[in-house]
């Protein structure tokens, strides 16, 4: 039973807020980390070293100071959602079951990870692990991630 149009829609509204967010260099988002790595937003100066970019050298405090600085900027950093959903017996019980409740809810988290370009995997699993979708991101991980929550039984 997957989302509809309009529930996929108001999803896309909402973030996942995490304390702590590990960086990824290969993406631009909205979130920092509180570490120095690759991004826009101003974090220290640090000295030059040779084989720093020129580009990041604050020529105003190397104009009033006579000291080369280079600009470090802060890190953007991305979620990594792990989403677990259980398959025992145990999640058959009510109406709706437990499990269709789960994967509902386990859709709804990746749409709102994968709409703010987070990544997402997911994992089914009873005594062992049945189903493992690693984690990524795009509209591609987005459909992976339905039809594999649809199939569940």
């Amino acid at each position: 039973m997957a989302l509809s149009g309009a529930e996929v829609r108001q999803l896309e509204h909402l973030r996942i807020r995490a304390n702590h967010a590990r960086p990824q260099a290969s993406w631009v988002g909205a979130r920092t980390a509180r570490l120095r790595g690759v991004g826009t937003e101003f974090h220290d100066y640090r000295p030059y070293q040779p084989g720093d970019d020129p580009r990041r050298i604050d020529w105003t405090i190397h104009a009033r100071l006579r000291q080369l600085v280079v600009r470090v900027p802060r890190a953007d950093a991305h979620l990594v959602v792990h989403l677990l959903v259980d398959i025992s017996r145990s999640m058959g019980v009510g109406v709706p079951s437990k499990l269709d409740v789960a994967a509902r809810l386990a859709e709804a988290l990746a749409c709102v990870a994968l709409a703010r370009r987070d990544v997402a995997g997911l994992a089914v699993f009873d005594r062992g692990v049945r189903t493992l979708a690693a984690p990524r991101s795009g509209g591609w991980q987005a459909r992976r991630l339905t039809t594999l929550l649809d199939a569940l039984t």
